[in-house]
Order: structure tokens, then sequence, then C-alpha cells
């Protein structure tokens, strides 16, 4: 799974643990989506003072966990994810999917009580590559729109899971066909994760707090 849309998958369904009560166990130490990365930041933007048009960050937490903190302080009632499409013909998502920032635009939404929105979305930066922890990631998600923005659509998990399973069936049989066998075991393997099957080989078994899956998901 692409590293950045694992950890804001991550993100929200902690996001969301926490705002229910289940406390994160230090995400940016010990959730596996954050473990190559140096920093988990949070910020906004200001515009300058001085009439350039130009806009400052300003932080607001230094970890997620502060962050969860800040969002259940300002009321927050949810977090979700959605998925925009680049609809660039020249380079389509398809193909940029499995780069960092490629495979259209991921986005956090968080919907508070008061019924605004706020729509936070990730910066990856490479920092120390020499690391010896491989902690070379400084991450920074900034709050790039607020107001009362039309909510995402969801839909039910199990709606979800089903078009995922005749995904995964068509892609399988099209590995087959064109004999890619390494492919072919990474979906075997999908399926078997989707019908409830523990996989010892899975990279990210950390994304949901205390193992509880959300009842919706965002599109």
């Amino acid at each position: 799974m692409n590293g950045p849309i694992a950890q804001l998958v991550a993100l929200a369904f902690h996001g969301n643990g926490f705002l229910s009560g289940i406390l994160s166990t230090d995400f940016l130490t010990h959730n596996s989506t954050a473990q190559f990365c140096e920093s988990v930041r949070f910020v906004r933007f200001e515009k300058s003072w001085f009439g350039t048009g130009k806009q400052s960050e300003v932080l607001v937490a230094d970890s997620p966990d502060t962050w969860f903190a800040y969002l259940r302080k300002k009321k927050a009632e949810q977090l979700l994810v959605r998925w925009q499409a680049t609809k660039d013909p020249k380079a389509p998502d398809r193909r940029l999917a499995g780069f960092i920032g490629g495979g259209g635009s991921w986005i956090l939404v968080i919907r508070f009580a008061n019924g605004q929105f706020e729509l936070w979305q990730a910066r990856w930066e490479v920092g120390d590559q020499k690391r010896k922890d491989r902690k070379i990631w400084r991450v920074t998600y900034g709050c790039v729109s607020s107001g009362k923005v039309p909510p995402p659509p969801t839909i039910s998990l199990v709606s979800a899971s089903a078009e995922l399973k005749n995904a995964l069936l068509e892609i399988l049989q099209f590995s087959i066909r064109k004999k890619c066998d390494g492919y072919m075991q990474c979906f075997e393997r999908a399926l078997k994760s989707l019908a409830g099957e523990k996989d010892s080989e899975a990279f990210h078994r950390d994304l949901f707090p205390g193992n509880i899956a959300p009842a919706v998901v965002a599109i």
C-alpha cells in the first residue's frame, strides 16, 4: 500500500477512535505508517501582514496525538477520507499511484459539531537520508480549506467490501491469464484478508485503533 495513503487512512481511523474514547498509544512512535517518519506535524496557513500574498505556516500540533486532542477540543465529530482525481491525460492517476504524491489527491475531511468542515492535505519531504533508523520523512498536514463545504459521500463498509472483492476477482483473473505469478499471490492474499483470514505478511496491521473497523468509509 502507498505509504502516504496508508498513513492518511490510519490517521482517520485513529482520530475517530480518539474522539470516541479509544486513546492512541503514541501514533508517531508505534504506528507502522509512521515508522519511517522523523516528524508528523499539523499546520494552518496565515497570510503575511506585509501584503506580499505569501502564507506562513502556524503549527497547531507537533504530533498526531496532540492533533487528535486539538480536534476534540474544537468539537470535531468525525474524520473522513476523500479522494479526488487529477484528470491529467498526460499523467493518469493509475500510472502515478505508486509514487509519493501520485494517484490523485487524498484528503482528510474533518466534520465539526457546528456543521463546519476542514480539509487537510499532506506534504511529504525528505530529511536526513543517512539516519540509521531510516526515519527520513518529514510530513506536514496543512488545513487547505474550511467552511461549510458539502460533506463527502459515504458508503457502508459492506458495500465497500463488496466492490473491492469484485475488483480483486477481476484483476486476479487478469493476472492469471497473463501469468503474473507474483501479482496473483498478492491478489489471492487480499481476497483471503477481505474474507477475514489473518495475513501474517501484511505490512500495516494497525490501521484501526484496537482492531475496530469503521462502519462507513468516505469515497
